[in-house]
């Protein structure tokens, strides 16, 4: 079986993923009234398609958890210029969504390509799982520290031995940023070879640490918090892949995926649809996929990429 259909798999997965979450979404959770955020132009009205497409636009009332009590129209954000186009941002990006999956034969595509709800709901509902995890790891870790302000800069210094020049005249340091002889930078005491170190130098929270929680002079990365996630994200991942019934739920959906939809496969990959017509479809029980990948073998692999997480 070519790579070329297995890639195809993915695609339709992740396309019918997006649809089924927004409908999830927007059944378990409430609208809400558009009181903070205005607009000078009422939005331009585009008939749906089908209501599965039309339930994205509520995707922009979630864009009101952004913004504070205070604000002014266009999307904007009174006393944080910031927010304003982080929102933006975001609502521009839900537009080009939402008129991208509009276009008639782009849904009309979508409609075909996964026949059974049950099998989309399932990717959602790992897609949710895993979203939750994200969202939860980010609400308990701030992923910014204050950090005390920082006095740097560049002087000369006495080298020994003296460093050979280029014919440009800076120090021959390859994939850094170099300076010229004799000359280095200083953060408060400690002597660093350029500015790539004195940024890295600065950036650690340990030696500019404050017990400032707001207001901060300046802002570090949180190591601390950062691999907090990332552990709990991974731990995450890891039990998914290790839990039986996960597993076979999801090689289940797999195959049905497969079964159902090799036709419209078929239909679009000359080399696919040679492989169906010359052996069947490949997700039958007696099919080539169902004799190459086996569930233990398929369970097998889930084992192998969980342990190198």
């Amino acid at each position: 079986m070519s790579s070329d259909f297995f890639n195809v798999i993915g695609m339709l997965v992740v396309g019918s993923s997006i649809l089924c979450s927004v409908s999830s979404m927007r059944s378990s959770s409430t609208t809400t009234t558009r009181t903070v955020i205005t607009r000078n132009e009422e939005p331009t009205v585009i008939k749906p398609t089908s209501e599965t497409v039309d339930d994205l636009q509520n995707i922009k009332e979630k864009l009101n958890e952004i913004n504070t009590p205070q604000s002014t129209e266009s999307y904007t954000v009174q006393g944080n210029p910031g927010l304003s186009i982080g929102g933006t941002v975001l609502e521009q990006l839900l537009d080009i969504s939402i008129t991208f999956f509009k276009q008639p034969l782009v849904n009309e595509a979508l409609q075909k390509i996964i026949k059974d709800e049950s099998d989309a709901k399932v990717i959602t509902d790992m897609i949710k799982e895993f979203g939750e995890e994200i969202v939860n790891s980010l609400k308990d870790n701030q992923v910014l520290s204050c950090a005390k302000k920082f006095n740097c800069e560049q002087r000369a210094v006495e080298l020994e031995p003296e460093p050979e020049p280029d014919p440009d005249g800076l120090t021959k340091a390859p994939g850094i940023q170099a300076l010229p002889n004799r000359q280095r930078v200083f953060c408060e005491d400690t002597q660093l070879n350029n500015w790539d170190e004195a940024l890295i130098h600065v950036s650690d929270k340990s030696k500019y640490s404050t017990d400032k929680m707001k207001n901060c002079d300046r802002y570090v990365p949180n190591l601390d918090s950062l691999k907090n996630i990332k552990d709990r994200v991974t731990g995450k991942a890891k039990g998914m892949l290790t839990d039986p019934s996960k597993i076979q739920l999801f090689y289940n959906t797999v195959v049905s995926i497969g079964k159902n939809n090799m036709d419209f496969i078929g239909s679009h990959l000359p080399r696919a649809q040679h492989q169906m017509n010359e052996r069947g479809n490949p997700f039958d029980d007696d099919g080539e996929f169902m004799q190459t990948i086996p569930f233990e073998k398929f369970e097998g692999f889930a084992e192998k990429i969980s342990q190198k997480l």
